[in-house]
């Protein structure tokens, strides 16, 4: 599927060596077995895990960049209550949300983004524990680990259908329900990050895999 040499030229060698066999294990087996599959695939999980450097969500914000990437919660104002203080970022933030207690319940920080795709919210931890028969609602800090970081990312391709997108060629708009009219890419970022946050990065990433995986 992919060598480390190839994955190598992205991310460092130690993270290279040990994330290319779990990723040529379980790509294929959630049908992630094409060039333009891989290249798609790997551009989100990279961008998501900071180049594998990290597989648990950064809540170590500032208050600008509270507001930036949290608008619908904190005004410049109440983000400086919040500022460099993770925990109770995301007790605030997904409180009440797919699972989630309230803010008391400590769920939003216990249940947030992890593995290669960044899973969030007890909901999908729950969802993860079925399909892979581990129990992350229990234990959640083992989707950090690189072997579940993987596997839940391929699941979350597959359960989504992103192939669908994927095998779009570059230059064609998708032609599925709401992301009708966008491009593979921009359909693909949507329902894994629920926005475009990093977008333009992560069509860097894939342009650049274009080239490296062939």
């Amino acid at each position: 599927m992919i060598t480390i040499e190839q994955l190598d030229k992205l991310v460092k060698n130690d993270k290279a060596v040990l994330f290319t066999p779990l990723l040529n294990e379980f790509m294929p087996k959630y049908g992630i077995d094409t060039l333009p599959r891989i290249r798609h695939f790997l551009a989100q999980g990279l961008h998501e895990s900071q180049l594998l450097e990290r597989l648990e969500e950064n809540l170590n914000y500032s208050a600008p960049q509270l507001v930036k990437v949290f608008p619908k919660y904190f005004t410049p104002e109440t983000a400086l209550n919040y500022a460099f203080k993770p925990q109770a970022i995301a007790n605030y933030v997904y409180a009440n949300r797919e699972g989630n207690g309230n803010q008391a319940s400590g769920d939003g920080y216990k249940y947030r983004g992890r593995g290669m795709f960044q899973a969030t919210l007890k909901n999908q931890y729950k969802a993860l524990s079925l399909a892979l028969n581990v129990d992350f609602v229990t234990n959640p800090h083992l989707l950090q680990e690189p072997r579940y970081a993987v596997q839940s990312a391929c699941f979350f391709w597959f359960k989504n259908n992103l192939n669908r997108y994927a095998d779009c060629l570059d230059g064609e708009k998708v032609n599925y329900r709401s992301f009708k009219g966008l491009s593979p890419i921009e359909a693909i970022t949507r329902t894994v990050n629920g926005g475009l946050n990093g977008f333009e990065e992560r069509k860097i990433l894939y342009n650049q895999l274009k080239s490296i995986i062939k």
